[in-house]
């Protein structure tokens, strides 16, 4: 964060900075190192479950993929809330930019995951749904249709 109490000595020699002005800008540069952080850390969160989904999407256990689908709720709020308070867009450092994109690959490629895992248990559930209907049914279901 840039501090708005920064002016240069050249510009206006006679001026001297506060002590005050000076640990306004070092607080309001840590309050930012923190908020930064905090980001970083909910995102690392956030990359913690979509490992843990993955896992759990390749171990097939639902109740698990449930679980964490709402925890990954209530941290990608909390990843909003904590980009919020960054005074710059956080896709300009490059740590964060890598790590955001990480994440959201991960995100995409859990997505698919889950989408084939969801297909798999809805055919077995109701093998119609596979399009290996055999042809007495598919009589039958035209006959009943018209």
């Amino acid at each position: 964060q840039k501090c708005l109490y920064r002016i240069p000595q050249k510009a206006v020699p006679h001026l001297q900075i506060s002590n005050l002005v000076r640990s306004h800008c070092k607080l309001s540069l840590q309050m930012s190192d923190n908020h930064f952080a905090y980001f970083i850390e909910t995102l690392e969160t956030l990359e913690n479950l979509l490992h843990a989904e993955t896992q759990a999407i390749a171990a097939k256990t639902l109740d698990t993929i449930d679980d964490i689908m709402r925890q990954k709720d209530v941290c990608l709020k909390s990843l909003l809330s904590a980009k919020e308070l960054l005074s710059h867009d956080p896709r300009n450092n490059q740590l964060a930019n890598e790590k955001i994109d990480f994440v959201m690959n991960l995100q995409s490629r859990n997505a698919a995951s889950f989408t084939k895992l969801k297909d798999q248990v809805a055919t077995k559930q109701n093998p119609k749904v596979s399009g290996k209907v055999n042809s007495t049914d598919k009589a039958r279901d035209t006959y009943l249709g018209n």
